[in-house]
């Protein structure tokens, strides 16, 4: 794993597994009576509201009842979390990195369809299943790097698979 971005996620404090603004254009607002899924895949059920729709408490499937969740943690049951439209291939250009403490100058540069680049142009190759979602780098200064291609124009880099996407890098052509 290459040490910038080490040193990135210790700088990152906050665990989104995707950021706030692109969950708001797939579950805009909680509704009483709504099915939902959380980010651990669990289902259940819209209980109550508070603050317009902002806050939820989910009753789940599993039985936990009154559950408490911000709007954007949350998708709506068996339905993607993102339009698979929108992430069949990953959108060629320069990804700016962030973390909760601002922009962390690493950049990911996608080439095309299996090469990437850094800021400084070290190069790398990936591979991307559109499924998933998931980047692999093969080669390159993100190798070890576990990655999902999040939303159009969001690429969410991890330490291991299945943490918490504390850096995010945003589409800038």
């Amino acid at each position: 794993m290459n040490r910038s971005f080490a040193a990135a996620l210790v700088l990152a404090t906050a665990p989104f597994a995707f950021s706030p603004a692109e969950a708001a254009a797939e579950y805009p607002k909680c509704t009483v009576g709504d099915r939902v899924q959380d980010r651990s895949n669990e289902i259940g059920t819209v209980v109550s509201v508070q603050s317009n729709g902002i806050y939820c408490h989910v009753d789940l499937d599993s039985g936990k009842k009154n559950e408490y969740y911000i709007y954007w943690m949350l998708k709506r049951a068996g339905q993607p979390a993102v339009n698979p439209s929108t992430v069949a291939s990953i959108s060629p250009g320069r990804y700016e990195c962030y973390a909760s403490s601002g922009y962390l100058f690493m950049d990911v540069v996608i080439r095309d369809g299996a090469n990437y680049t850094d800021k400084n142009g070290t190069a790398g190759t990936y591979a991307y299943d559109a499924t998933t979602q998931r980047i692999t780098y093969r080669t390159g200064p993100q190798q070890g790097t576990y990655s999902k291609y999040m939303s159009a124009g969001k690429i969410g880099l991890a330490s291991r698979e299945g943490g918490a996407f504390n850096v995010v890098c945003n589409l800038k052509n």
